[in-house]
């Protein structure tokens, strides 16, 4: 059977991205589909914005503690709306450097779940595709824990913290992975009251 690519990688995270560019630059064929953005979790939610809010709650420590010192004017937007900020470096992480490694690979975004017609076969989309190999890395979603009412009142999990438009006065972390515990110590820097 003649296939359209050697290698089909479903899902854009560090795992696929590895897998997608090392097989490219071996010569390889290579079709990758995300349904969201390259870099998934880590990049888009996870260990790269949670860095960058506690690089942003420690310049607002520094401000608080020295208001008379000078910040540049690049720091001064990071102080004011951290999330926009965050959103605005993700955006050019994602437009404007990380698409540029993917040049040699056929890339579907945004299309939508890929579906297995048979073990070589999906279809995403409209399209069909067909590869020797699939590797999967489809990586993982918050698990919301079944904590009665909780569904019933509005909630964050890492795919939405930073969607924030403002830091909030108060909130509750559960779960002490790297993630809570970053968050925990950035909000409480930015002045929210954590426990």
């Amino acid at each position: 059977m003649k296939f359209d690519f050697d290698i089909l990688c479903i899902g854009l995270g560090p795992a696929g991205m590895a897998v997608t560019i090392m097989a490219s630059e071996m010569g390889l064929k290579v079709c990758a589909i995300e349904k969201n953005k390259i870099g998934g979790e880590c990049m888009n939610v996870g260990c790269i914005p949670s860095k960058g809010l506690l690089a942003i709650a420690k310049a607002r420590t520094i401000v608080d503690k020295f208001p008379l010192m000078e910040l540049s004017a690049q720091k001064q937007p990071e102080v004011k709306n951290p999330f926009k900020r965050i959103q605005k470096d993700i955006a050019f992480i994602n437009e404007k450097k990380t698409v540029k490694m993917f040049d040699k690979v056929k890339l579907i975004l945004n299309q939508g779940h890929a579906e297995f017609i048979n073990k070589n076969t999906v279809k995403v989309g409209t399209q069909i595709i067909s590869a020797k190999r699939i590797f999967i890395a489809t990586g993982t979603e918050p698990m919301v824990p079944p904590i009665p009412g909780l569904k019933d009142v509005p909630f964050l999990t890492n795919n939405t913290i930073f969607s924030l438009e403002k830091i909030p006065e108060s909130m509750v972390i559960l779960g002490g992975g790297a993630i809570g515990c970053e968050m925990a110590q950035a909000f409480s820097k930015l002045g929210c009251k954590c426990s």
